[in-house]
């Protein structure tokens, strides 16, 4: 799989508390040609921990008409994922296929339960083709 650098939101990005991804992707920057049906990953870098039994990670992805992202529109949601049970390191915890007709701006979301003490995501699109498995 190639990794595009401008379709990647987050690298190794820590996730200890509820945050947008680093960086979000323009959909309307002149010369981009993501017109391609994508494909969303997510994999852990560095394993989620908590000194909190049961804390979780959901890992949503917004599309919004403007960069500031005041009322973006949720396009998927992996659901609350158990940092002990899923948040593995090197594991891929979200593959999902986004459809073409987002608004011009996408970005990743990471909704945490309770604050965690370690974990890191990359996240980025990849294009259909790029998928081979």
């Amino acid at each position: 799989m190639l990794l595009d650098k401008d379709l990647q939101v987050s690298a190794l990005q820590a996730v200890t508390v509820d945050a947008a991804s680093a960086s979000y992707i323009d959909l309307g920057a002149p010369g981009d040609a993501v017109g391609h049906e994508l494909t969303f990953i997510v994999r852990v870098g560095t394993a989620f921990e908590s000194n909190t039994g049961g804390a979780t990670c959901e890992f949503i992805l917004q599309t919004c008409a403007e960069s500031g992202f005041s009322s973006p529109t949720q396009l998927f949601s992996s659901g609350a994922l158990e940092h002990s049970a899923s948040l593995l390191a090197d594991s891929e915890v979200v593959k999902a296929k986004i459809a073409v007709g987002l608004l011009r701006y996408v970005r990743a979301y990471y909704n945490v339960s309770a604050t965690m003490t370690a974990g890191t995501v990359d996240a980025f699109f990849v294009k259909d083709s790029d998928i081979s498995r």
